[in-house]
């Protein structure tokens, strides 16, 4: 679940620092503006980047077509509006 709050200039580091005092929240910051982080296990990411390189694998072979940067886009972008 997510939460947008509008906080004043002038408290915003005492309410950034309230708030990471909370166990809960997951924030990462990304270009001056914090978000919530989605954190996987280890176990998770080392299953994701096995698979990445297997398909990096198969296109190499021929097996799997290429995908230029902006289609990689697109479909990230298509993922992150179904969620």
């Amino acid at each position: 679940m997510q939460i947008l709050v509008e906080i004043p200039q002038n408290h915003y580091a005492f309410f950034k620092a309230l708030i990471r005092k909370l166990s809960f929240p997951k924030i990462i910051e990304i270009n001056g503006v914090e978000q919530e982080a989605t954190l996987v296990s280890k176990a998770e990411f080392f299953a994701g980047l096995r698979e990445s390189f297997e398909q990096m694998r198969l296109i190499e072979a021929g097996k799997l077509p290429k995908v230029t940067v902006q289609e990689m886009i697109k479909e990230v972008e298509r993922e992150l509006a179904n969620e």
